[in-house]
């Protein structure tokens, strides 16, 4: 018998908050970014203005540092969206629901957010990128394929064990990935907040 959604159904939620990383800044792209340690918050220098610096696979070009973050938060709305409204499809599932109901309601969607996250990746691959920041692009892209991939798994599962397995792959990302963070203190953002659905148009 298949397991409600009471045994399982916490990592999804996991998942979309932990995993679209891209995460929406709410914010100026050009807000510092913040880490806390021993009870102390530390601030980022902002990096801002036109600089010039070698991006990656050219010669020596000037780049406006300041709209690197701009241009990253714009890159990465869609997926944020795709997933906030993922999420809240998922939302309105009843507590006891299968993993066949998650299936039969989530399936189609899934393929939709694969769809956007290659994009997405596709989007970071055009650049161009300061050469500094560029390392944190090529794992972030790396990271956006994989999110592609395991949404086009839950998408093209034909078995409750198969879409099953597809969050179980979203359990090693969680676990391994810290990508999106580094990138964002590249970029000089601050840390990722939830998407407001009302931001995002139908079309996210």
């Amino acid at each position: 018998m298949e397991r409600s959604r009471n045994r399982w159904w916490a990592l999804l939620m996991v998942a979309l908050v932990v995993l679209t990383g891209c995460g929406a800044s709410g914010g100026d792209a050009s807000a510092p970014a913040t880490s806390a340690s021993g009870g102390s918050t530390t601030t980022a220098p902002e990096r801002t203005g036109a600089t010039t610096t070698t991006v990656a696979g050219s010669s020596t070009t000037t780049v406006d540092r300041s709209s690197d973050g701009e241009r990253y938060l714009e890159l990465v709305k869609p997926p944020n969206c795709a997933l906030a409204q993922f999420t809240e499809a998922e939302a309105s599932l009843p507590p006891d629901a299968t993993v066949a109901d998650a299936m039969a309601l989530l399936q189609e969607s899934a393929g939709r957010v694969a769809d956007i996250y290659d994009t997405f990746a596709a989007g970071l691959e055009k650049g161009p990128w300061a050469a500094d920041v560029q390392p944190a692009i090529d794992r972030v892209t790396a990271l956006a394929r994989e999110q592609a991939r395991i949404f086009r798994t839950l998408a093209d599962a034909r078995t409750t064990t198969a879409f099953r397995a597809g969050f179980d792959d979203l359990r090693t990302v969680i676990d391994e990935d810290q990508s999106v963070d580094a990138l964002r203190a590249e970029l000089g953002l601050g840390p990722r907040v939830h998407v407001d659905l009302a931001t995002c148009t139908a079309s996210a």
